[in-house]
């Protein structure tokens, strides 16, 4: 497998789990990048997050991660250091709950806030949701799965479900307490913060901050206390009317969801509780030191996290001492601040919240203040850099939001490496790598037009496929920025407006649409080249290739596991999607989430024997009809071919094979011939694969259409070859009724 070069950014794509606090933050040290790397943890994981070789690793003395001001994160990786053993987190948890509260345990108050009645069976059963609606909020319905009479779904509240929910609130004294441990009345953020418990039911509040307030008063060791203290940040998410609607975290004020859940605590901390014994020392063969404290032993290599900003270090990180330093943009959300600098006041009081008021100010657009932030924290680290060390910085950003233009304007000329991908529909991440010792540049100004189109085209050629506007941008202004400064922000406007005019793209570029069809006014473009290069394979088509073969080596695998693999075996240009990742791992692979493996149809025994055996079926098919039938096996030795051809010409032709990784031969298939019907005939299981490029990929829509293309499944072929032969133009029509996916416009019509 072609691995990354030792000298690329990696952009690393982790799962989202709606329960994680880390969901917002796609940080290289997110929880999943954590899990099963091997003895030498640390090492490992820093390969894995950057795509060092391990020689380059070697020659680290003191790795050094520099991590926001989000103390949340800190406690993650805390845990995932240091943790306690999984039994011992149990125990801990179990303290919690047998904890005295007025006459009985805890945990009993708490499950039985959430007992409600099956509706089948009437017997008392704990619901798993609530669902509210309207303003002010009314309970509307209950979320049941009865472990008695095996009911499943969804019913109406019962007016005991309702005085249920309104027997507990959090008193004034709670409250006050609460408050106070984040900003005194006097403070203007007081208001703000005030807000924020509004989302969540009063239930579920008074749930969350007496149990904080019972694990302050429990006598534990620091690490038990930071597990429970992890199990709780988990349960602040969780337990937040955002669980269920992420997206609310994105907008610019807090405003209330007309329509939330309510979820069950107890079976939410229950969950957590599983969540931190996985992760509790997933890295537990290195130290970790929270501020930056003198080395205690020289020859003892130590992982580094700060809590604060690195621009508080000056006096701290000595010139030319790192030879790693890691740095993290804060996305521009202000609700997903606002949280966080909630739930760290309430876990760990004000002083660890406050250093992170400056990111409350984060605002859409607000391109000045994160520019300002990561141009401070660079000078801090740039300085520190050992000759020819390295700078990362990895970012997280939606459409509307882009970021880019100020984060790049914030850096030294010395940018080497960029890397973006998708990790949700309109969600995008980037890394980028800036060299120590700043490459020299002449004075002279460059024509930012031609850097600007040169670097499109290199993207274009290294992905090998049609690309959005939102990951060409980055590429751009990256760039811009390794010429030198870049332009005035009013010039850097114009010429990206230039670059990006789908009505007159630059050469040798053209426009797309999303439908296959050229691009026209009020649709989104795809940007591609108006002559592709011979032979190319695009990022998309070299991930399928890679899927079967790391999930018949690494089986049984976890989903999130298998997604770095794959991404950490592609270069970085080709960093693939995560919803294309997510699609590939749908159809190859069976099993739990957690211990997936290749599909049986799919092992490469199986469809060894059982393509040959379908494509000497239509071959002797095709000569019953009256046909020449020939057959031959494609260069890359995966696609088996048939024609039917008379003197009169080519009447069928007939593509075999157990994957969709064949954009360029489909594109240069796509000129229809008169009187030829084509076939792609592939497993049932890539279905959603072949959607999937039929929404996302222009070039497979255009082909798919221009040339006729339709995607038959195995299992409609073999029935078909099994009924007796009829006249050929009816039987081709009626192979063509059961295609895989609607792609065509218009399917053939039963005669032809």
């Amino acid at each position: 497998m072609e691995m990354m070069n030792a000298s690329a950014p990696w952009v690393s794509l982790p799962r989202r789990r709606p329960y994680e606090m880390e969901e917002m933050l796609f940080a290289p040290f997110a929880a999943d990048i954590l899990q099963e790397v091997g003895a030498d943890a640390a090492r490992d994981w820093i390969a894995m997050a950057f795509g060092l070789s391990d020689a380059a690793l070697r020659a680290f003395d003191n790795p050094c991660l520099g991590l926001d001001p989000d103390p949340l994160n800190l406690l993650s990786l805390v845990v995932a250091m240091t943790g306690p053993d999984a039994e011992t987190i149990a125990a801990a948890f179990t303290r919690l709950l047998d904890e005295p509260y007025r006459g009985r345990a805890w945990g009993q108050h708490v499950q039985n806030l959430y007992v409600t009645s099956c509706p089948a069976c009437w017997r008392p059963v704990m619901a798993s949701a609530y669902r509210w609606q309207g303003f002010p909020p009314t309970l509307v319905s209950r979320l049941i799965a009865c472990s008695h009479c095996g009911y499943q779904g969804e019913s109406a509240a019962e007016p005991e479900d309702q005085d249920r929910a309104a027997e507990v609130e959090p008193g004034r004294s709670l409250h006050w307490q609460m408050m106070e441990r984040l900003a005194p009345a006097s403070d203007p953020l007081r208001q703000r913060i005030e807000q924020v418990t509004g989302f969540y039911s009063p239930r579920n509040l008074w749930v969350l901050w007496q149990s904080l307030r019972i694990l302050e008063s429990l006598d534990l060791t620091v690490d038990e206390r930071r597990a429970l203290q992890h199990l709780l940040a988990l349960s602040f998410w969780r337990g937040s009317h955002f669980a269920s609607q992420p997206d609310l975290l994105w907008q610019p004020t807090l405003r209330r969801p007309r329509r939330f859940l309510e979820y069950n605590l107890w079976a939410v901390m229950h969950e957590a509780l599983a969540h931190v014994q996985r992760r509790s020392r997933s890295l537990a063969s290195r130290r970790l030191v929270r501020h930056f404290p003198e080395i205690e032993s020289a020859s003892e290599k130590l992982t580094y996290l700060a809590q604060r900003w690195p621009g508080h270090f000056r006096t701290r990180l000595q010139a030319n001492s790192l030879v790693l330093a890691l740095l993290l943009p804060p996305p521009t959300a202000p609700v997903y601040w606002l949280l966080r600098f909630a739930w760290s006041g309430w876990l760990f009081g004000e002083d660890a919240a406050a250093y992170m008021k400056d990111l409350l100010a984060l605002r859409r657009g607000g391109g000045s203040f994160l520019a300002a932030l990561v141009s401070d924290a660079v000078r801090v680290f740039y300085r520190s850099l050992k000759p020819d060390a390295a700078l990362i910085l990895q970012w997280r950003w939606r459409e509307r939001a882009d970021p880019c233009d100020s984060i790049f304007s914030a850096l030294p000329p010395a940018l080497v490496r960029v890397a973006v991908a998708q990790v949700a529909e309109g969600e995008w991440m980037a890394a980028a790598r800036l060299q120590k010792t700043p490459s020299s540049h002449p004075p002279a100004t460059p024509n930012w037009l031609a850097v600007g189109r040169a670097a499109m085209v290199n993207v274009l050629l290294e992905r090998g496929e049609p690309l959005e506007t939102a990951r060409l941008r980055p590429y751009i202004l990256a760039a811009w920025r390794s010429e030198g400064d870049p332009p005035p922000p009013e010039a850097r406007a114009r010429e990206l407006e230039a670059l990006f005019d789908p009505a007159d793209p630059p050469f040798p570029l053209q426009t797309w649409s999303a439908a296959g069809e050229p691009w026209q006014a009020g649709e989104a473009p795809w940007w591609w080249l108006r002559d592709p290069p011979d032979p190319w394979l695009p990022a998309s088509d070299r991930a399928e290739r890679l899927m079967p073969l790391l999930l018949q080596r690494f089986a049984p695998i976890d989903a999130d596991l298998l997604a770095w693999k794959l991404t950490r075996a592609l270069p970085p240009c080709c960093a693939p999607d995560r919803p294309w990742l997510d699609a590939l791992i749908a159809s190859y692979a069976e099993g739990e989430e957690r211990r997936l493996h290749l599909r049986e149809q799919d092992h490469p025994d199986n469809r060894e024997k059982e393509l040959p055996k379908l494509t000497r079926a239509l071959v002797e098919a095709g000569r019953a009809m009256g046909f020449e039938a020939i057959e031959w096996v494609d260069d890359d030795g995966e696609t088996r071919r048939v024609e039917w051809r008379r003197q009169t010409g080519r009447r069928a032709s007939f593509w075999l094979t157990a994957s969709t990784a064949l954009t360029p031969r489909i594109w240069r298939n796509r000129l229809p011939i008169r009187g030829l019907s084509r076939f792609l005939v592939i497993p049932g299981g890539r279905a959603g694969l072949v959607q999937w490029r039929i929404d996302h990929q222009p070039l497979w829509t255009s082909a798919a259409l221009a040339g006729g293309w339709v995607f038959v499944k195995f299992r409609h072929l073999r029935q078909m070859l099994h009924e007796p032969m009829r006249e050929p133009d009816y039987w081709l029509a009626r192979l063509a009724l059961d295609p895989i996916t609607p792609a065509r416009a218009e399917q053939l019509s039963l005669f032809t």
